[in-house]
């Protein structure tokens, strides 16, 4: 299924751009070739929701579209619970060359190294392939990278990132469990702080404070609206206008300024993702 969705997703992008190559961009001048370049970006951006695994989110930064950062809410594994941040660089010369992803919430992974965060991509995209690769199939990695056993254990003859966490896996599980494990809570308990650069310069923010406040304000107003006199119908109307004051509704289209009814941000509400739009 994933394979036919990266075939398809290739296919869109190659039947609705109408983007020049490497080659032809040297005809155009440098600010026509820019904006082209950053059109073609914007595409792919756009039309990469297929391709999103389930529990992760991705917003371009604030300062430049080639500035992807993102996040990934771990459901299962060894990571489980875990919520990671990500940045995702593409080069200037995108997409003759493909881009780098370094995680900023600290991750002990063989293919993630220990000092930078960065990701091994070279082992998943041993050779780059312009108009055939593309950034968003880096995304389903980021996901697999905490599940599957292939990406903890790799047959390649290339040096792991962090051969500690590598040797650790293959004489003691564990133990790498453990690792894994503490990983995964030190990430919740730093969730909240602004690790993406420069400060300042992403929309992926959380509240200090955790997920409590949030579950036991839903919880209260269940209650709230469990008057049995009143139809099903109307209780439900009553929770959901309830949750979109406080939560949505207060937002302007453009996300500038976005409150709460309580005169939070929503993107800060404890225990929700970040406030992504549609997603």
């Amino acid at each position: 299924m994933e394979k036919q969705q990266l075939a398809k997703y290739s296919e869109w992008l190659q039947s609705h751009s109408s983007l020049p190559d490497k080659a032809s961009l040297e005809d155009y001048g440098e600010d026509t070739a820019s904006l082209i370049q950053q059109y073609g970006v914007l595409l792919e951006y756009e039309t990469m929701q297929d391709l999103m695994p389930r529990g992760m989110y991705v917003l371009p930064s604030f300062d430049s579209i080639f500035t992807w950062q993102g996040v990934v809410f771990v459901q299962q594994g060894l990571y489980k619970g875990g919520v990671f941040k990500f940045q995702l660089q593409l080069p200037e010369d995108y997409p003759a060359r493909g881009p780098e992803l370094r995680f900023v919430s600290e991750v002990f992974h063989p293919m993630v190294d220990a000092k930078t965060g960065r990701l091994d991509l070279v082992s998943l995209f041993p050779e780059w392939r312009p108009g055939r690769d593309f950034a968003a199939y880096v995304l389903p990695h980021v996901h697999r990278v905490f599940l599957r056993r292939e990406y903890f254990a790799s047959s390649s003859s290339r040096p792991s990132l962090n051969e500690e966490a590598k040797q650790l896996y293959l004489s003691d599980p564990a133990t790498f469990a453990e690792r894994a494990r503490a990983c995964a809570s030190s990430s919740l308990q730093r969730v909240h702080e602004e690790d993406f650069r420069p400060s300042g310069s992403s929309a992926l923010q959380f509240a200090r404070s955790g997920p409590d406040e949030a579950h036991e304000a839903i919880i209260e107003q269940f209650k709230a609206t469990s008057d049995q006199s009143l139809p099903v119908e109307e209780r439900k109307k009553i929770f959901v206008d309830w949750f979109c004051d406080r939560y949505v509704n207060t937002c302007p289209s453009n996300g500038d300024h976005c409150t709460t009814s309580e005169g939070e941000n929503p993107s800060r509400v404890a225990g929700y993702p970040p406030h992504l739009g549609s997603r």
